[in-house]
């Protein structure tokens, strides 16, 4: 188990015990997490501590090249973020990479109308 398996794993284990989160949100955290574990072994990056916000900027535009919904760019980018926040409060991070990554826009779509 890599490095950056391990590190998130920590942050499951975290979201599934100390914040008592829905297993179905759990799970949702490691599929996006999956995400970015991929990319970081893609580019030989080996831990979380490691990522450059400039790399993290790539992350984003990747998922928006791969065909991903706004939704899900975002949901991933939040996931993200947040296991960065708790590398920050247990001291295994300098930064947030993904601080000022923003999401794209969803799609708003007009209601039907009745009649």
């Amino acid at each position: 188990m890599s490095a950056v398996d391990k590190t998130i794993e920590a942050f499951i284990e975290h979201l599934r015990y100390e914040r008592r989160l829905s297993e179905h949100t759990v799970s949702a955290y490691q599929r996006d997490l999956s995400r970015l574990n991929a990319f970081l072994s893609e580019r030989g990056i080996a831990s979380l501590r490691k990522l450059a916000p400039s790399q993290a900027r790539l992350f984003a535009a990747g998922l928006r090249h791969a065909g991903l919904s706004s939704r899900s760019i975002g949901r991933t980018l939040s996931a993200a973020r947040s296991c960065y926040r708790y590398l920050l409060r247990e001291k295994q991070a300098k930064i947030n990479p993904f601080d000022g990554i923003s999401a794209p826009r969803g799609e708003r779509k007009l209601p039907n109308t009745l009649n």
